[in-house]
């Protein structure tokens, strides 16, 4: 996708020999091209694709500048661009985003649109590559743009994200072509400055000179998951290189220009002559967190609609809207909101050829249970923030209902009506769509040393004698043989019966179940800088950073590929049980003590090591659960009570605090991954809800609820969010669907298969792997982690035992994390020692694992990698009586948290960058 231009071939038509006569008179500068020309951009090429990529794959950036700096004919300018491009993609510094449905700069081109600048790829290399070698003075931040290939193949338009660096203290120089950009404030929040927050216009001077030359204005605006937000007042740089981070900035270029000289821009506001922000000191913002600037403005949403004459289908239009911009957001009702979008409904395509002329046409808000009704539940008073927990830039899809009903007409009585009140009324209803983009798989490669542990002794042996013969070439992970296939698709390369891959297919049936003495292979490590830790999560966007919080309230940040702490930060003095990273903002992060409640919003810095920056919020007693949103808009919190609260990550403040929701404990809340308004509780009364945040929350009203077997101990959603896992006690684990839900507490779900302990205090806790085909399975009386396929009928795919894991390989793996610790420093992604066995190397296991015989060690939480399939996190901790505490010196039993990947890791499965 990054080499090939569907515009370019070796044919040596005649157009292309005229292209190529004027690039030579250019010098083969793609810049210099005159403007009836096509500026190198449909440029013919002299060579092959293929030599392109022979080029990219044998010299580096520094052959490559020297080779065009020698033969200045080798290389037209285009294929010059090609090329840095290239580089740059696989330095980290751009990549291509996802054509995410209904942004903004999505579409067809038009002839006459104006798709922005150019990026200079040259430039773009070379910025980023002397930022990164001066990192202590040097600021990151990624931004969106569209991307080149649209103006050649005339196609949907992609999207691509560069990485823009500046210096720490670099002064912002009056720049002609950046008029709408604030100038530096006199008097700059010392706090905010420090932790990396600039004013746009430094932004906007970085990106200039990674642009092709142009007089034409752009703007910047908030980038949450793919939708496009407010205009951004303060944009936030980073320390740390962004490869694979989330974008959250995007640039926004204008339409045309008007004939009084004015741009015209897709968004609002439209005129340029309205871009300019009001004076705005930041010490008066409400929070230092995350996202402090994002409820100055009101809201802005994207109305979009199908209407047609006599309900025959239409052109699918939108149209974005900025919601009382005059107004502070938590200030907006929804009376104002429908005043304000009714004028614009005709703009849509709104036909009533039967009541022409006649018609008085009004908005009313949706009932989520009932499309086609009205939502009796939301009245013109309510608040767009506090009652229905609005976001930026939803998509409101139009609907239209016909005659108003008269309960209805009574409460909007004079509200959001576009035309005479005399007239008859016809209502439009509009829903609110606000599911996000799935995240793409990334399978991370693995560094240090991992103890492969393969599924049989017989292949135990096998292993063993091919490992004696490995040469020094192989990489530590590199397994001793390959199994017969390898799948590509995301899915885990787990045995079956006769040394077969497990791999989902549309049968069910074709995955064999295999028996519950069956061993999962799989290569594991101690993370000895995981002692005394409680729970843990792993970073959303950066494959070796993690978060644990420990049982003496500190909360760490841990580079699990080296095996090393960074960073650390005090909370409290109970365990810490609440975690939670941020989705669109990597350095930041959640944190929740148990018994006090303390909560605090956390940033961690690169290059800063060991400090963490905090801010308090309103403490939530007893807690025990945490969960973000997917916009991180809000969190919620619940523990050992029947209340829920709600906190608004923007201001800092405790939004609703919910009452009686269950009738037992709440012992774990979580969020879906793809819509920042769906919220699950599992209670110990037998229950399991799921809420809608776009309605008015009423306890005995949830939006949808499910009978458990046993009390709740965890529940989570599907990575796609089509099904919810409900763990319990001992046996019940049971997944409900909710694409197609059977009525309030009817569905049963389906259950796993597990074997019973018939123990009243065994403990479950489950989760999906990444790609949502599999589900992994621990409890508190087994020493043992189980793995079934997500589909029912749930087959057994293996265990994975840690029976005297922690006693007999502690002095052993702390030998190999040393070694590991050693090799990873250097910066090496591989090593001349050979993977080690764990089952030769002392991993006792009794003939009677299948009857869950108790060891000395447990697993006491769970955790799977949001992006990476195979990857997943163990938390072992010892039992007291197993481990007594030494007086004087342990407060706690021990624990260290195991890192597994499921698997064999072999050449053939070396991970990809796609799905």
């Amino acid at each position: 996708r990054m080499l090939r231009d569907p515009s370019c071939n070796s044919s040596g038509s005649l157009e292309g020999l005229r292209e190529i006569r004027e690039l030579r008179k250019s010098g083969g500068n793609y810049h210099s091209m005159p403007p009836g020309t096509a500026g190198g951009l449909h440029a013919h090429s002299l060579f092959p694709h293929e030599l392109w990529g022979c080029a990219s794959l044998w010299l580096q950036p520094r052959d490559f500048a020297r080779a065009c700096q020698c033969c200045t004919g080798l290389f037209v300018g285009r294929e010059r661009q090609i090329l840095w491009r290239f580089f740059c993609y696989v330095n980290g510094y751009a990549q291509l985003a996802e054509n995410i449905a209904g942004e903004i700069v999505i579409g067809r081109r038009e002839s006459s649109s104006w798709v922005g600048a150019e990026v200079d790829w040259q430039r773009c290399f070379q910025l980023n590559a002397l930022a990164e070698a001066n990192r202590r003075g040097a600021l990151f931040i990624r931004v969106r743009i569209r991307g080149e290939e649209a103006k050649d193949a005339g196609e949907d338009l992609l999207l691509q994200e560069l990485q823009v660096p500046a210096e720490i203290d670099e002064k912002i120089i009056p720049d002609a072509h950046l008029p709408d950009f604030e100038a530096e404030p006199p008097a700059e929040d010392p706090r905010f400055y420090a932790l990396g927050w600039r004013v746009p216009a430094l932004l906007g001077q970085a990106l200039r000179r990674m642009m092709a030359p142009c007089e034409v204005p752009f703007r910047f605006r908030e980038l949450v998951c793919g939708r496009p937000g407010l205009r951004l007042r303060r944009v936030a740089f980073n320390s740390k290189s962004l490869a694979g981070a989330p974008c959250n900035v995007m640039v926004e270029w204008p339409i045309r220009r008007m004939s009084n000289g004015s741009w015209h821009w897709p968004l609002p506001p439209h005129s340029s002559s309205d871009n300019r922000f009001e004076s705005t000191n930041p010490s008066d913002t409400q929070s230092y967190g995350p996202r402090p600037w994002n409820r100055d403005e009101g809201w802005i949403v994207e109305l979009c609609a199908q209407f047609g004459p006599q309900g025959r289908p239409a052109e699918y239009r939108s149209k974005w809207v900025h919601v009382a911009p005059e107004k502070r957001a938590d200030e907006v009702t929804v009376g104002k909101l429908c005043e304000e979008l009714a004028p614009h409904l005709s703009a849509l395509g709104l036909f009533l050829p039967h009541v022409e002329g006649g018609t008085r046409v009004s908005l009313r808000p949706g009932d989520l249970r009932r499309p086609n009704e009205p939502g009796e539940q939301v009245q013109p008073s309510m608040l767009l923030l506090r009652d229905l927990r609005w976001t930026q830039a939803e998509r409101l899809r139009l609907v239209l209902a016909g005659p108003s009903p008269r309960s209805s007409q009574a409460a909007y009585r004079g509200v959001g009506h576009d035309g005479d009140a005399a007239l008859p009324h016809v209502v439009v209803l509009f829903h609110r769509e606000s599911c996000r983009p799935r995240r793409r798989l990334q399978r991370s490669r693995p560094r240090g040393v991992w103890d492969y542990f393969p599924a049989s002794e017989s292949e135990a042996a096998s292993a063993g004698e091919a490992l004696s013969s490995t040469s020094r070439a192989r990489t530590p992970w590199t397994p001793s043989r390959q199994r017969e296939s390898s799948d590509r698709s995301g899915t885990l390369p787990l045995p079956r019966r006769r040394g077969a891959v497990a791999s989902r297919t549309e049968d069910a049936n074709e995955v064999l179940d295999l028996p519950l003495e069956e061993r999962a292979p799989h290569s594991r490590r101690l993370l000895l800088s995981s002692s005394g830790v409680r729970q843990f999560e792993f970073h959303p966007s950066w494959h070796g950073i993690m978060l644990a919080g420990r049982k003496d309230g500190v909360a760490v940040v841990l580079d699990h590929e080296a095996d090393a702490q960074t960073h650390m930060l005090e909370v409290d003095t109970y365990p810490i049980l609440g975690l939670s990273w941020l989705q669109t903002r990597p350095q930041w992060a959640v944190i929740g003590s148990s018994q006090s409640g303390t909560i605090c919003v956390a940033r961690y810095d690169e290059s800063k090591p060991g400090r963490m920056e905090r801010v308090d919020l309103e403490a939530f007693p007893h807690l025990s659960s945490l969960s973000s949103t997917c916009t991180d808009d809000y969190f919620a919190t619940s523990g050992f009570c029947i209340d829920l609260a709600l906190y608004d990550l923007c201001t800092g403040r405790r939004l609703n605090t919910f009452r009686g929701l269950h009738q037992n404990f709440i012992n774990i809340s979580r969020f879906a991954n793809l819509s920042p308004h769906i919220l699950a509780t599992a209670s110990f009364d037998h229950t399991c809800k799921v809420w809608d945040l776009r309605e008015p929350i009423v306890a005995d009203r949830p939006a949808m609820f499910f009978n458990t077997d046993t009390l709740n101990v965890m529940c989570c959603f599907s990575p796609d969010d089509r099904h919810i896992l409900c763990s319990g006690v001992d046996t019940a684990l049971q997944q409900f669907s909710l694409a197609k839900p059977q009525g309030h507490g009817a569905s049963t779900g389906t259950r796993f298969p597990l074997p019973t302990l018939a123990s009243d205090t065994n403990y479950r806790r489950s989760l999906y792997l990444a790609d949502g085909t599999l589900v992994v399975t621990a409890a508190t009386n087994e020493s043992l982690l189980r793995i079934y396929t997500a589909d029912a009928p749930h087959r057994h795919q293996g265990f994975i035992d840690f029976r005297n894991f922690l006693q007999g390989r502690r002095q052993h793996t702390n030998g190999g994390a040393s070694s590991s610790s050693n090799s990873s420093s250097s910066g090496s992604a591989s090593s001349s020692a050979a993977p080690r066995l764990g089952y030769q190397a002392g991993q006792a296991e009794a003939a009677g694992v299948a009857g869950n015989a108790p060891g000395e060690e447990y697993v006491q939480s769970l955790r799977c990698h949001p992006t990476d399939p195979s990857l997943l996190g163990a938390l072992l901790s010892t039992r007291d009586a197993a481990a007594p505490l030494r007086r004087g010196c342990d407060t706690q039993p021990e624990s260290f948290i195991a890192m597994l990947r499921l698997g064999e890791i072999t050449q053939s499965s070396a991970p990809d960058d796609g799905g």
